[in-house]
């Protein structure tokens, strides 16, 4: 016969063996104490026998009832309390009413008989009886051995409502009942808590940077060095092995550790730059000794090749006479170290490193180019860089989940072919790793099929030296695939009819090729993201021509700096059915792009084209007006199939003097109504999106076939742009526009 009482004897078991748990029921440790059944008497929970007077699980609210087990920590937000039954398997099995546990963040714990019966069900009904002090993790267990135990775990957030349950795991004895802290950790994530303590720590990172910004420029770091400077720091401070970062943690250790604040004992000093060094490239004469301290380009297996263009980059940044003298300039986070670099060490080490560690989804380097394109003028404009924003990064990722039908996983391989500092890399990184999260496997499935998708999923091709070291040192910090970066062209062009070698890279054993070549061994590539660089001449005198050694279906456009041009590269290194997507200038889809467009489309398909609201790259001191457009690669496009469009105006952020454009608190519906109306769930609205024919010659913006609406117009509209127009034609005359 099955025995409940066998259950919660193997559940006892499990408590008694996780870490920081005592080993006995009713005895504290480290602040946690667990009680089998109504143990609670005449401890310090004694109050528990209140909260449960009236819990029957018939409930009449007239009797008592009181969970199998119960989990509290001291000062926790968090309460456990977990129901057992004996039976699993077969049609008597006591553990869910529904086969999909989901189900229940609809039904909740239903009537008394199954409130009775199942143990999933009886686990719900005793967490409403606490939650309105905590966050309450409800455990139903059901099984009669360790093999076959079955643990599913739900949250009742503090002062919800049982619609409102997140189901935390659904596993075995060897991933269920996990420590208070671990379950912390799991509840912030379900439900987004995150989202606005990450906001809080882009908040301080934007004001770090900025404050980093002042002490470089006060040291001589000239503008265009500062970010290849600080991912330099970065990169060498992720290897943990080197003794530059031993010393850099010993140094702070002391700080924190000592009586005598103001005083700090630099570790690094005059050797900083040698450390620095050793930790990028390697410590020790010969890397097969057993002393040799591997560098970070020996533990991510970087092939030699590709490291000559990293080194040369960073020999030029540490060769800097500056970073060996004594700093000025210094401030509240910029305080320790005796030499310029030193103290840059200590800095970044304290304010970003250790904290950061804890927020993987932040395009830390994006967040450091940004603020120093401020002090850059025109550096931006000159090289075309536009740095994507991070809501943009993750719709890209909805979008393409949408229309490739299918969400990311470890074995969704997703190129850019122009990845700047990372950022979409970063962002479906961050969305492969959710969707990973959601699956109802062991921690360690999840943990191998994330570490599967960190080496195999990502690939990047970058040919701005300076930013492909952005790009490496960013992805390194976020454990990412780091060999999967090419710093070369990623024109078409420059691969299959080369005038240089721009579009040659190495691979893992050395060997230098054209990208082609360099992609092809990755095999289907299912998803291509792209902010390309944006043109600063005229298309006038562009030629539009075919390469005789790409594949008789492809075309490349010309070889040039038109947006249209890595659009095409793009699409040509994906799959059939592959989905790419651009952000580009309006031009693109407008009649200044229809001649290049046209030979696009002649062999993909245009699935949609979306307007993007007219700032959108205010942060990078660029104005221009932007649509995201989406194809399907090598696919004729077939203009009896409808195309979406969308003037999507409106993103809910606004622009704060001296801190750029920030949420307003509206994105995360306004992102909810865009992806409705790609789906045609949408209500109807003309005025906003709609979907349309069109001829592989035609124009591809949404503005040529939305309608407009005029009755939100006044002449208060018509009086402010004419006042505007003046004002810029005054400033024209006086010689007050930037060139």
């Amino acid at each position: 016969m099955a025995s409940e009482e066998k259950t919660k004897g193997i559940v006892s078991g499990k408590l008694a063996s996780l870490p920081d748990y005592s080993s006995k029921q009713n005895i504290e440790k480290n602040g946690i104490i667990w009680f089998k059944e109504d143990s609670f008497k005449g401890t310090s929970y004694h109050w528990l026998k209140d909260v449960f007077a009236k819990a029957s699980k018939k409930q009449t609210l007239s009797k008592r009832g009181t969970p199998d087990f119960i989990i509290a920590k001291e000062k926790s937000d968090v309460i456990v309390i977990v129901e057992c039954k004996a039976q699993i398997n077969g049609a008597s099995s006591k553990h869910s009413l529904f086969d999909n546990v989901e189900e229940y963040k609809i039904y909740g714990y239903g009537t008394p008989a199954e409130t009775e019966q199942y143990a999933i069900n009886g686990a719900l009904y005793y967490a409403t009886f606490l939650n309105q002090e905590y966050d309450v993790v409800a455990v139903g267990v059901s099984g009669q051995s360790e093999s076959e135990l079955r643990i599913t775990s739900f949250v009742l957030p503090k002062g919800g409502e049982l619609s409102d349950l997140e189901v935390l795991e659904d596993g075995g004895y060897d991933d269920g009942l996990v420590s208070i802290d671990q379950y912390v950790k799991d509840i912030n994530i379900v439900l987004n808590r995150y989202s606005s303590t990450e906001e809080e720590i882009r908040k301080e990172l934007r004001k770090y940077t900025l404050s980093c910004a002042n002490f470089l420029r006060a040291n001589g770091i000239e503008d265009n060095s500062k970010a290849g400077f600080v991912s330099a720091i970065v990169l060498g401070l992720t290897n943990k092995k080197s003794r530059l970062y031993r010393e850099t943690q010993s140094a702070i250790d002391r700080k924190i550790n000592s009586k005598a604040k103001t005083v700090f004992s630099d570790l690094i000093g005059k050797d900083a730059v040698k450390m620095l060094k050793a930790s990028l490239y390697g410590d020790g004469k010969d890397e097969y000794e057993d002393d040799y301290i591997e560098g970070v380009w020996d533990i991510d297996g970087i092939p030699k090749g590709k490291r000559k263009s990293l080194k040369r980059f960073y020999d030029v940044l540490l060769g800097k006479d500056e970073l060996t003298k004594a700093p000025k300039g210094q401030n509240s986070y910029f305080n320790d170290g005796e030499t310029v670099l030193s103290c840059c060490i200590y800095s970044l080490f304290e304010n970003l490193i250790e904290i950061l560690e804890h927020y993987k989804g932040i395009d830390i380097m994006g967040e450091f180019y940004t603020t120093f394109l401020r002090f850059t003028k025109g550096n931006a404009k000159e090289k075309g860089i536009v740095l994507t924003p991070k809501h943009i990064t993750e719709l890209f990722c909805d979008i393409a989940e949408y229309y490739s039908g299918q969400p990311f996983s470890e074995k969704t391989k997703i190129l850019d072919t122009c990845c700047g500092t990372g950022a979409f890399l970063i962002a479906s990184l961050g969305r492969i790793k959710d969707n990973i999260r959601c699956q109802f496997i062991s921690e360690k499935q999840k943990e191998e099929k994330y570490q599967y998708a960190r080496t195999n999923s990502l690939i990047g091709v970058e040919r701005d030296s300076s930013m492909y070291a952005l790009a490496y040192a960013n992805m390194r910090f976020h454990g990412d695939g780091k060999a999967n970066l090419f710093n070369c062209s990623s024109l078409v062009s420059d691969s299959y009819n080369p005038m240089d070698d721009s579009g040659m890279t190495y691979l893992q054993d050395g060997k230098k090729v054209p990208l082609s070549e360099a992609l092809s061994t990755f095999g289907d590539i299912d998803i291509a993201m792209i902010n390309p660089p944006y043109s600063i001449g005229s298309n006038a005198n562009k030629v539009i021509r075919p390469y005789p050694d790409c594949a008789p279906e492809e075309v490349v456009i010309q070889k040039g700096q038109d947006e249209l041009d890595f659009i095409a590269s793009m699409l040509h290194y994906i799959k059939a059915g592959g989905i790419g997507i651009a952000i580009v200038p309006m031009s693109c889809a407008g009649n200044s792009g229809r001649g290049l467009r046209k030979n696009i489309l002649k062999f993909h398909t245009l699935l949609a084209c979306m307007t993007m609201p007219a700032n959108l790259f205010f942060d990078s001191h660029v104005g221009t007006a932007t649509c995201i457009m989406v194809f399907k690669a090598h696919i004729p496009h077939d203009e009896g199939k409808s195309v979406f469009f969308a003037r999507w105006q409106d993103d809910g952020f606004k622009v704060i003097p001296h801190n750029g454009r920030k949420d307003s608190g509206a994105w995360a519906n306004i992102r909810v109504q865009w992806m409705e109306q790609i789906d045609g769930v949408a209500d109807p609205n003309d005025f906003v999106y709609i979907r349309h024919k069109i001829r592989v010659g035609d124009e591809a913006l949404a503005e040529a076939y939305i309608k407009t609406d005029y009755s939100k117009l006044c002449d208060a509209d018509f009086e402010r742009n004419l006042k505007k127009y003046a004002l810029y034609k005054y400033m024209g005359e006086q010689g007050m526009l930037e060139e």
